[in-house]
Order: C-alpha cells, then structure tokens, then sequence
C-alpha cells in the first residue's frame, strides 16, 4: 500500500531530480514508490544508461548539515554498495543525491566510477540512525561524506 508518507517522499525525490537535470542533456527514470528498490534513479543520455542514483531529501538546511552534523552527509554502506555493483553492471558512475528542500538546494557527489570503484577516501561509522521514514532506530554502517566534494544545485 502507498502511504502518504511514501507520496511525499516520492515526490520529493522526483524534485531533487528534477533540479538537478533541469538544464541538462542528461534524463531520469525513479524506481517505483515502496518498491524497496535498491537504487532510486538510472540516468541515461541518448538511449544510453549514463549512470544511476540515490537519493535523500533531508529536512534540514544547509548551515544545518555543516552545523549539527559537522559537515558530512550521512549514507548507509548498503546504499554505497548498491552503486557500487550498479556500477559494475552498467559500467556506469554512481551518484548520491542529499536534497534539502528548505534550502531549495541539491547536493550531488559522484561517489562510484563506472567500475564500480569509490571515486573518492569515504570514512565509515557504525551508528545508531533512523530506521525507516517512519521513524524507529537501527545500527548501521554508514558513510560519512564530506560536502566539500558535492556539486550544488539551486532552485
């Protein structure tokens, strides 16, 4: 079932991809909503696949993210893995999209090669994060990754 809640993060992600390609060559298709998919966008360009995406609206700013959480965008490994074999298969890059819909602002980091390879050092934590987008705790593994390294893009 669709809940609200997966709408919203839906459309959400649909408008961090859209400001990212508005003015580019390049297209996008979304995973379905609730899929449990383990990529949320392929990119492609000229009937090619040019590279693929995960992406996370936050509902944080930008001075909050280089405030609270000192500057790194927090991403799960499992995350980092999945484009990292996308990669692979689709000799493709990876890239990891933070969207910060209350700043109007879009982070992009390429983060795999098309050979699958980290395109940059990504320090890893084990840490307590959010569960899901209804809330709840796990332990996990995630990146942290540096803003300094993001491309931005502004409404």
């Amino acid at each position: 079932m669709l809940t609200p809640e997966h709408r919203r993060l839906s459309a959400d992600q649909t408008e961090a991809l859209e400001l990212v390609f508005q003015r580019s060559e390049y297209r996008f298709a979304q995973s379905k909503a609730q899929s449990g998919a383990f990529l949320d966008a392929i990119i492609w360009k000229d009937g090619e696949i040019a590279g693929t995406a995960e992406v996370k609206p936050r509902d944080f700013t930008i001075e909050e993210l280089e405030g609270k959480f000192g500057g790194e965008w927090l991403l799960s490994r499992n995350k980092i893995d999945s484009l990292k074999m996308a990669s692979l298969l689709f000799h493709c890059p990876g890239y990891g999209i933070c969207y910060m819909k209350r700043s109007g602002l879009a982070l992009v980091w390429k983060l795999t090669d098309e050979a699958g390879c980290v395109y940059f050092d990504i320090k890893y934590d084990r840490r307590i994060t959010q569960d899901t987008v209804f809330g709840g705790t796990k332990m996990d593994t995630v990146a942290l990754i540096p803003v300094e390294h993001a491309k931005r893009y502004y409404k």
